[in-house]
Protein backbone atom coordinates (compact mmCIF):
# COMPACT_ATOMS: atom_id res chain seq x y z
CA UNK A 1 0.00 0.00 0.00
CA UNK A 2 2.69 2.51 -0.08
CA UNK A 3 2.23 5.24 -2.23
CA UNK A 4 4.40 6.97 -5.06
CA UNK A 5 7.09 9.34 -4.47
CA UNK A 6 6.66 12.97 -4.93
CA UNK A 7 6.29 14.16 -9.18
CA UNK A 8 5.84 10.21 -9.99
CA UNK A 9 2.70 9.38 -11.99
CA UNK A 10 0.08 7.10 -10.21
CA UNK A 11 -0.37 4.19 -11.57
CA UNK A 12 -2.29 0.82 -10.24
CA UNK A 13 -0.91 -2.22 -9.35
CA UNK A 14 -3.12 -4.93 -11.19
CA UNK A 15 -3.19 -8.67 -11.32
CA UNK A 16 -4.48 -10.74 -14.23
CA UNK A 17 -3.85 -14.32 -15.81
CA UNK A 18 -0.43 -14.97 -16.99
CA UNK A 19 -0.12 -15.78 -21.07
CA UNK A 20 2.51 -17.46 -23.13
CA UNK A 21 4.41 -13.86 -23.88
CA UNK A 22 4.44 -13.16 -20.13
CA UNK A 23 7.01 -16.21 -20.00
CA UNK A 24 10.33 -14.31 -20.33
CA UNK A 25 10.08 -12.21 -17.98
CA UNK A 26 8.54 -14.30 -15.54
CA UNK A 27 12.18 -16.26 -16.47
CA UNK A 28 13.93 -12.74 -15.51
CA UNK A 29 12.20 -12.33 -12.24
CA UNK A 30 12.31 -15.76 -11.07
CA UNK A 31 16.05 -15.79 -10.95
CA UNK A 32 16.25 -12.53 -9.40
CA UNK A 33 13.87 -13.19 -6.77
CA UNK A 34 15.56 -17.05 -5.98
CA UNK A 35 19.03 -15.29 -5.49
CA UNK A 36 17.68 -12.93 -3.41
CA UNK A 37 15.80 -15.41 -1.09
CA UNK A 38 18.22 -18.48 -0.82
CA UNK A 39 21.72 -17.41 -1.18
CA UNK A 40 23.03 -18.29 2.29
CA UNK A 41 20.13 -21.02 2.75
CA UNK A 42 21.21 -23.13 -0.20
CA UNK A 43 24.21 -23.85 -2.37
CA UNK A 44 25.34 -21.63 -5.03
CA UNK A 45 25.04 -24.76 -7.40
CA UNK A 46 21.44 -26.00 -6.21
CA UNK A 47 20.12 -22.72 -6.65
CA UNK A 48 21.42 -21.97 -9.91
CA UNK A 49 20.40 -25.68 -10.64
CA UNK A 50 16.95 -24.79 -9.81
CA UNK A 51 16.40 -21.85 -11.91
CA UNK A 52 17.82 -23.60 -14.94
CA UNK A 53 15.39 -26.75 -14.45
CA UNK A 54 12.09 -25.03 -12.85
CA UNK A 55 12.16 -21.62 -14.78
CA UNK A 56 13.80 -22.31 -18.39
CA UNK A 57 11.67 -20.76 -20.76
CA UNK A 58 9.86 -24.17 -22.09
CA UNK A 59 9.25 -25.08 -18.29
CA UNK A 60 7.38 -21.75 -17.57
CA UNK A 61 5.35 -21.75 -20.73
CA UNK A 62 4.11 -25.34 -19.64
CA UNK A 63 3.02 -23.77 -16.30
CA UNK A 64 1.47 -20.74 -17.30
CA UNK A 65 -0.70 -22.97 -19.95
CA UNK A 66 -1.45 -25.79 -17.49
CA UNK A 67 -1.60 -23.88 -13.81
CA UNK A 68 -3.32 -21.31 -11.75
CA UNK A 69 -0.79 -18.67 -13.00
CA UNK A 70 -0.89 -15.12 -12.34
CA UNK A 71 0.64 -11.71 -12.41
CA UNK A 72 1.11 -8.36 -11.19
CA UNK A 73 2.03 -6.04 -13.01
CA UNK A 74 2.71 -2.07 -12.79
CA UNK A 75 3.19 0.39 -15.07
CA UNK A 76 3.59 -2.26 -18.09
CA UNK A 77 6.07 -4.37 -16.24
CA UNK A 78 5.36 -7.68 -14.16
CA UNK A 79 6.69 -7.17 -10.45
CA UNK A 80 5.53 -10.32 -9.12
CA UNK A 81 3.76 -13.60 -10.12
CA UNK A 82 2.07 -16.81 -8.33
CA UNK A 83 1.45 -20.24 -9.59
CA UNK A 84 -0.73 -22.69 -8.14
CA UNK A 85 -2.23 -26.06 -8.36
CA UNK A 86 -6.17 -26.91 -7.82
CA UNK A 87 -6.31 -29.94 -5.85
CA UNK A 88 -9.53 -32.20 -4.67
CA UNK A 89 -8.63 -31.04 -1.02
CA UNK A 90 -6.32 -27.91 -1.36
CA UNK A 91 -5.06 -25.14 -3.66
CA UNK A 92 -0.88 -25.90 -3.59
CA UNK A 93 0.41 -22.53 -3.51
CA UNK A 94 3.98 -23.67 -5.77
CA UNK A 95 5.58 -20.82 -6.11
CA UNK A 96 5.21 -16.73 -5.22
CA UNK A 97 7.70 -14.49 -5.55
CA UNK A 98 8.07 -10.61 -6.40
CA UNK A 99 10.93 -8.41 -7.47
CA UNK A 100 13.43 -7.93 -4.69
CA UNK A 101 12.80 -3.99 -5.21
CA UNK A 102 9.23 -4.36 -5.26
CA UNK A 103 8.54 -6.42 -1.96
CA UNK A 104 6.47 -4.83 0.30
CA UNK A 105 4.21 -3.10 -2.16
CA UNK A 106 1.26 -5.29 -2.16
CA UNK A 107 1.94 -7.88 -4.96
CA UNK A 108 1.65 -10.38 -3.08
CA UNK A 109 -1.30 -9.73 -1.06
CA UNK A 110 -2.69 -9.15 -4.60
CA UNK A 111 -1.97 -12.08 -6.01
CA UNK A 112 -2.93 -14.29 -2.97
CA UNK A 113 -6.13 -12.51 -2.96
CA UNK A 114 -7.06 -13.40 -6.19
CA UNK A 115 -5.90 -17.04 -6.14
CA UNK A 116 -8.12 -17.79 -3.05
CA UNK A 117 -11.23 -16.17 -5.02
CA UNK A 118 -11.00 -18.72 -7.57
CA UNK A 119 -11.13 -21.65 -5.07
CA UNK A 120 -12.99 -20.06 -1.87
CA UNK A 121 -13.63 -23.28 -0.63
CA UNK A 122 -9.83 -24.70 -0.30
CA UNK A 123 -7.25 -24.15 1.70
CA UNK A 124 -4.20 -22.82 0.99
CA UNK A 125 -0.65 -24.74 1.54
CA UNK A 126 2.95 -23.51 0.82
CA UNK A 127 6.08 -25.26 1.58
CA UNK A 128 9.06 -22.79 2.89
CA UNK A 129 12.31 -23.47 3.54
CA UNK A 130 13.41 -24.12 6.47
CA UNK A 131 15.27 -20.50 7.66
CA UNK A 132 13.81 -18.53 4.51
CA UNK A 133 11.92 -15.49 7.18
CA UNK A 134 11.08 -13.61 4.67
CA UNK A 135 8.78 -16.53 2.91
CA UNK A 136 7.75 -17.04 6.74
CA UNK A 137 6.95 -13.67 7.40
CA UNK A 138 5.12 -13.70 4.44
CA UNK A 139 2.79 -16.11 5.31
CA UNK A 140 2.64 -15.27 9.01
CA UNK A 141 1.40 -11.86 8.13
CA UNK A 142 -1.76 -12.95 5.71
CA UNK A 143 -2.61 -15.15 8.55
CA UNK A 144 -0.98 -18.93 7.59
CA UNK A 145 -0.03 -21.75 10.08
CA UNK A 146 2.93 -23.78 10.13
CA UNK A 147 2.16 -27.54 10.75
CA UNK A 148 3.84 -30.54 9.58
CA UNK A 149 7.90 -30.47 8.42
CA UNK A 150 8.64 -32.18 5.22
CA UNK A 151 12.40 -33.60 4.20
CA UNK A 152 13.07 -33.40 0.49
CA UNK A 153 16.21 -33.33 -1.86
CA UNK A 154 16.76 -30.33 -4.29
CA UNK A 155 19.13 -30.77 -6.80
CA UNK A 156 20.77 -33.16 -5.00
CA UNK A 157 21.02 -31.00 -1.34
CA UNK A 158 18.86 -32.36 1.41
CA UNK A 159 16.37 -30.12 2.50
CA UNK A 160 13.89 -29.13 5.13
CA UNK A 161 10.69 -27.53 4.71
CA UNK A 162 7.83 -26.49 6.89
CA UNK A 163 4.59 -26.69 4.88
CA UNK A 164 2.17 -23.90 6.02
CA UNK A 165 -1.63 -24.02 5.80
CA UNK A 166 -4.50 -21.06 5.41
CA UNK A 167 -8.06 -22.12 6.19
CA UNK A 168 -10.42 -20.99 3.92
CA UNK A 169 -12.37 -18.84 6.56
CA UNK A 170 -8.83 -17.36 7.52
CA UNK A 171 -9.19 -13.65 7.30
CA UNK A 172 -5.32 -11.93 6.43
CA UNK A 173 -3.99 -10.44 9.49
CA UNK A 174 -3.24 -6.87 7.29
CA UNK A 175 -7.19 -6.57 7.05
CA UNK A 176 -7.64 -7.06 10.84
CA UNK A 177 -7.58 -3.97 12.40
CA UNK A 178 -5.36 -4.00 15.61
CA UNK A 179 -7.57 -1.60 17.84
CA UNK A 180 -5.04 -1.27 20.73
CA UNK A 181 -3.05 1.79 20.02
CA UNK A 182 -0.62 1.36 22.75
CA UNK A 183 0.80 -1.96 21.05
CA UNK A 184 0.29 0.01 17.26
CA UNK A 185 2.16 2.56 18.57
CA UNK A 186 4.92 0.41 20.46
CA UNK A 187 5.89 -1.92 16.88
CA UNK A 188 6.00 1.37 15.02
CA UNK A 189 8.63 2.81 17.73
CA UNK A 190 10.91 -0.05 17.85
CA UNK A 191 11.35 -0.25 14.14
CA UNK A 192 14.39 2.64 14.08
CA UNK A 193 16.58 0.68 15.95
CA UNK A 194 15.54 -2.78 14.77
CA UNK A 195 16.25 -1.22 10.94
CA UNK A 196 19.78 0.09 12.00
CA UNK A 197 20.45 -2.66 13.34
CA UNK A 198 19.99 -4.82 10.34
CA UNK A 199 20.93 -1.82 7.80
CA UNK A 200 24.67 -1.74 9.49
CA UNK A 201 24.71 -5.47 9.69
CA UNK A 202 24.11 -6.28 5.86
CA UNK A 203 26.19 -7.21 3.55
CA UNK A 204 28.05 -4.52 1.58
CA UNK A 205 28.63 -6.48 -1.25
CA UNK A 206 26.67 -5.09 -4.46
CA UNK A 207 23.42 -6.17 -4.85
CA UNK A 208 22.23 -8.52 -7.91
CA UNK A 209 20.53 -6.99 -10.70
CA UNK A 210 17.06 -5.55 -9.26
CA UNK A 211 18.15 -6.25 -5.78
CA UNK A 212 18.69 -2.76 -3.20
CA UNK A 213 21.27 -1.97 -1.12
CA UNK A 214 20.39 -1.09 2.64
CA UNK A 215 20.89 2.72 1.33
CA UNK A 216 18.37 2.05 -1.10
CA UNK A 217 16.34 0.79 0.85
CA UNK A 218 16.53 2.88 4.00
CA UNK A 219 16.00 5.68 1.61
CA UNK A 220 12.67 4.49 -0.24
CA UNK A 221 11.51 4.13 3.87
CA UNK A 222 12.46 7.70 4.24
CA UNK A 223 10.12 8.25 0.76
CA UNK A 224 7.38 6.17 1.92
CA UNK A 225 6.93 7.85 5.87
CA UNK A 226 6.80 11.43 4.31
CA UNK A 227 4.88 10.98 0.89
CA UNK A 228 2.11 7.77 2.82
CA UNK A 229 2.09 7.88 6.07
CA UNK A 230 2.17 11.33 7.08
CA UNK A 231 0.18 12.32 4.07
CA UNK A 232 -2.65 9.58 4.73
CA UNK A 233 -2.61 10.38 8.54
CA UNK A 234 -3.34 14.51 7.96
CA UNK A 235 -6.07 13.37 5.53
CA UNK A 236 -7.21 11.47 8.30
CA UNK A 237 -7.54 14.02 10.67
CA UNK A 238 -9.05 15.89 8.05
CA UNK A 239 -11.23 14.09 6.02
CA UNK A 240 -14.10 12.17 6.22
CA UNK A 241 -13.57 8.81 4.96
CA UNK A 242 -10.62 9.56 1.98
CA UNK A 243 -10.09 7.17 -0.56
CA UNK A 244 -6.49 5.66 -1.12
CA UNK A 245 -5.21 4.15 -4.20
CA UNK A 246 -1.97 2.33 -4.68
CA UNK A 247 0.90 3.42 -6.28
CA UNK A 248 4.87 2.65 -6.22
CA UNK A 249 7.14 4.35 -3.66
CA UNK A 250 10.42 5.49 -4.48
CA UNK A 251 13.68 6.74 -3.12
CA UNK A 252 14.08 9.79 -1.00
CA UNK A 253 16.05 12.35 -3.12
CA UNK A 254 17.30 14.58 -0.32
CA UNK A 255 21.38 14.58 1.06
CA UNK A 256 22.46 13.08 -2.02
CA UNK A 257 25.75 12.57 -0.91
CA UNK A 258 24.42 11.18 2.57
CA UNK A 259 26.29 8.26 4.68
CA UNK A 260 24.18 5.35 5.90
CA UNK A 261 24.31 6.50 9.49
CA UNK A 262 22.64 10.06 8.31
CA UNK A 263 19.78 8.04 6.30
CA UNK A 264 19.54 6.34 9.62
CA UNK A 265 18.88 8.90 11.74
CA UNK A 266 16.68 10.84 9.24
CA UNK A 267 14.48 7.61 8.81
CA UNK A 268 14.54 8.06 13.23
CA UNK A 269 13.13 11.37 12.72
CA UNK A 270 10.34 10.95 10.48
CA UNK A 271 9.20 8.28 12.12
CA UNK A 272 9.00 10.03 15.46
CA UNK A 273 6.88 12.58 13.46
CA UNK A 274 4.54 9.79 12.67
CA UNK A 275 4.08 8.77 16.30
CA UNK A 276 3.62 12.26 17.17
CA UNK A 277 1.11 12.69 14.79
CA UNK A 278 -0.65 9.48 15.90
CA UNK A 279 -0.52 10.57 19.44
CA UNK A 280 -2.27 14.20 18.32
CA UNK A 281 -5.54 12.06 17.09
CA UNK A 282 -6.68 11.26 20.49
CA UNK A 283 -8.71 8.52 21.05
CA UNK A 284 -11.36 9.28 19.09
CA UNK A 285 -8.99 9.76 16.11
CA UNK A 286 -8.29 6.59 16.17
CA UNK A 287 -11.38 5.58 14.81
CA UNK A 288 -11.82 7.60 11.65
CA UNK A 289 -11.46 5.28 8.33
CA UNK A 290 -10.13 5.61 5.03
CA UNK A 291 -10.96 3.80 2.28
CA UNK A 292 -7.73 1.89 0.02
CA UNK A 293 -8.62 0.92 -3.20
CA UNK A 294 -7.28 -2.89 -2.89
CA UNK A 295 -7.21 -3.29 1.27
CA UNK A 296 -10.64 -1.41 1.87
CA UNK A 297 -11.70 0.14 4.66
CA UNK A 298 -8.90 0.95 7.03
CA UNK A 299 -9.09 2.91 10.86
CA UNK A 300 -5.98 4.53 11.76
CA UNK A 301 -4.77 1.22 13.63
CA UNK A 302 -4.86 -0.92 10.18
CA UNK A 303 -3.17 1.78 8.37
CA UNK A 304 -0.61 1.78 10.82
CA UNK A 305 -0.49 -1.93 10.69
CA UNK A 306 0.04 -1.92 7.10
CA UNK A 307 3.07 0.26 8.04
CA UNK A 308 4.92 -1.50 10.54
CA UNK A 309 4.68 -4.77 7.90
CA UNK A 310 5.77 -2.83 4.92
CA UNK A 311 8.85 -2.06 7.57
CA UNK A 312 9.29 -5.84 8.72
CA UNK A 313 9.31 -7.10 4.86
CA UNK A 314 12.13 -4.47 4.14
CA UNK A 315 14.37 -5.32 7.33
CA UNK A 316 13.82 -8.74 6.34
CA UNK A 317 15.48 -8.60 2.77
CA UNK A 318 18.30 -6.91 5.08
CA UNK A 319 19.27 -10.09 6.72
CA UNK A 320 22.95 -10.98 6.78
CA UNK A 321 23.36 -14.17 4.73
CA UNK A 322 25.97 -16.55 5.30
CA UNK A 323 26.81 -19.88 3.98
CA UNK A 324 28.87 -20.61 1.15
Amino acid sequence: MPDGAAGRSRTTLRVRPATAADAPEVVALAAAAWLDTYEGLLRPATIEAFIRGAYSLERVERRIAGDIFLVAHHAQRIVAFADALERPDRLELAAIYALPAARGGGAGTMLLTALRSRVPGLPVVADVLSGNRKGEIFYERRGFVPRETLEAELAGEPIVERRWWLDPRSTSRENVPMTDPTEIRARLAAVPSILSAAAMAASREPPAQGEWTPTDIVRHLIAVEDEVWHVRLRQLGAEDHPRWSWVEPGRWQGQPAAPLETLLATFGERRAETLAMLDALGPDGWARTGIHATYGVLDVAGLMVRAVDHDDEHIASLSPRTGS
